[in-house]
């Protein structure tokens, strides 16, 4: 027929075949929306040709917990009971009917897919964002990590290799496996608070317990340097977003008396500044405190609520950052995959621990000492260190040391570096969640004195949200 092409007019078996051999999801898209014929080929075979790319791009492990959850979700809405979560654990394959040959079902296939696309946004983003850090570490006298590293054509090579491509994709996966098991909120845009109605989840040191039982040392490292990743990424967009709102507010120039009554009521008529009037809010004085825990709580809607923040821009940028169910806020999260890796971006690293410990001599003491990434053996030369993650070095997971290949490592140079020298540079948590807050930066230094004289009846006693900003010229006031 005139105007076929040569695949189109293949045996249909032929294009199943096809069909089946495709490298990625996103291959495979791209083909059935450019040939009617392969769609309908598609069609006919899509559970058998979901299943056969999904097993392609994600390794058994991440099939095998892909699977036990679409089992958890067939009795259980989450979060997942008590019971339930053992159960995950527990599962074998029978009960599963997971074999390296069977044919994943059809929703299994398609959250698989939907993962990732997901997965490879993060992995080009955190090659993007951490490769810098790396080539700067030799470079630099005095290398300074970033929250985040704009694209640049002249950058050194980030494109990562097969090797690095499937550490980091294995990272991100037991990252959202673990979100999706103990998560108390959501990933939806309204992510209000999923209350358990059975038996309550297991407590932060359980899910560690059991999640990072079986998991070799270096990939509990590399779900870490994720963790550390996400959280710098994610501060770096309340930075922005406090940049925005503090050109938003200096642009008014607004006199003192207005900024006050600003922090009460809607003195504008459109409520823009309400928030400062919430001691507590991220962007008041005693709310800057309280970002970190905001951040922990964002780790918990998964990476598809924080591929949305990060791609947005504006007012929806801010809407979806700052955005919050009062029930589900309530829990904080502060209880997360942080506290169960033995973090706390609250704490300096001299003052954390490891909660979790294992029982392993050494850092080289693994079963599948194969695979253990150059990075690691780098780093890692001497006794092992106590608790589920080495907390002194918050430095070397910043660059995410045990995901590159040794020929990356060498040309950098990295190697010919001492590691404790290394890890001593680092992206700050603690130091960042203590800059000056939005109303700081805006009304001044927050002192004991509360609001102007003004003849309107407001008084000193009345709820203090700010200070007076004092030109130098009219030295203290005093009362």
């Amino acid at each position: 027929m005139a105007g076929r092409s040569a695949l189109e007019q293949l045996l249909p078996e032929v294009q199943q075949q096809i069909l089946s051999r495709l490298e990625s999801f996103n291959t495979l898209h791209a083909l059935i929306l450019a040939s009617p014929r392969m769609y309908q080929v598609f069609r006919l075979n899509k559970m058998v040709t979901l299943s056969t790319v999904a097993r392609r791009q994600f390794n058994s492990a991440a099939t095998r917990d892909a699977l036990a959850i679409e089992k958890l979700h067939q009795t259980e809405h989450p979060p997942f009971s008590r019971n339930n979560v053992v159960r995950f654990f527990n599962f074998t394959s029978d009960e599963l009917g997971y074999s390296p040959d069977s044919i994943l079902p059809l929703p299994v296939s398609i959250r698989l897919g939907r993962l990732d696309e997901t997965i490879t946004f993060f992995i080009e983003d955190y090659a993007q964002n951490t490769l810098p850090i790396l080539i700067q570490l030799k470079n630099s006298k005095s290398p300074s990590i970033e929250t985040e590293y704009k694209q640049n054509c002249h950058a050194p090579n980030l494109e990562v290799s097969r090797c690095e491509s499937e550490r980091l994709r294995r990272a991100f996966c037991r990252f959202e496996t673990y979100r999706q098991l103990f998560s108390q909120c959501p990933s939806d845009f309204n992510h209000n608070l999923r209350r358990c109605s059975l038996v309550p989840s297991l407590a932060v040191y359980d899910q560690a317990e059991r999640f990072f039982r079986t998991t070799p040392a270096y990939q509990a490292v590399e779900i870490a340097c994720v963790r550390d990743y996400l959280h710098r990424r994610l501060r770096g967009v309340f930075d922005q977003v406090e940049n925005e709102t503090v050109q938003k507010l200096q642009a008014e120039s607004l006199d003192l008396k207005d900024k006050y009554q600003g922090l009460d009521w809607d003195w504008a008529g459109e409520k823009r500044y309400e928030f400062l009037g919430d001691d507590q809010h991220y962007f008041a004085y005693s709310g800057k405190g309280n970002q970190s825990f905001h951040i922990e709580y964002l780790l918990s809607l998964g990476l598809p609520y924080i591929r949305r923040i990060l791609e947005s821009a504006g007012d929806e940028r801010q809407d979806l950052l700052l955005r919050t169910d009062s029930g589900c806020y309530a829990q904080y999260q502060t209880e997360f995959i942080t506290a169960a890796l033995g973090l706390d971006p609250l704490r300096k690293t001299e003052e954390l621990y490891g909660r979790f410990d294992r029982n392993i001599d050494s850092c080289l003491d693994e079963d599948s000492k194969f695979d253990l990434p150059p990075g690691w053996l780098w780093a890692h030369t001497g006794d092992y260190y106590n608790g589920l993650v080495d907390v002194t070095a918050k430095g070397l997971r910043d660059w995410g040391y045990v995901f590159w290949d040794a020929e990356r490592l060498q040309e950098s140079g990295i190697l010919g570096l001492n590691p404790r020298h290394v890890r001593r540079v680092e992206f700050d948590d603690y130091l960042a969640n203590s800059k000056p807050s939005v109303q700081e930066r805006w009304m001044g230094p927050q002192s004991d004195s509360s609001y102007p004289e003004s003849d309107d009846g407001h008084s000193e006693q009345d709820d203090a949200r700010g200070q007076e900003f004092e030109e130098p010229e009219e030295g203290d006031r005093t009362e």
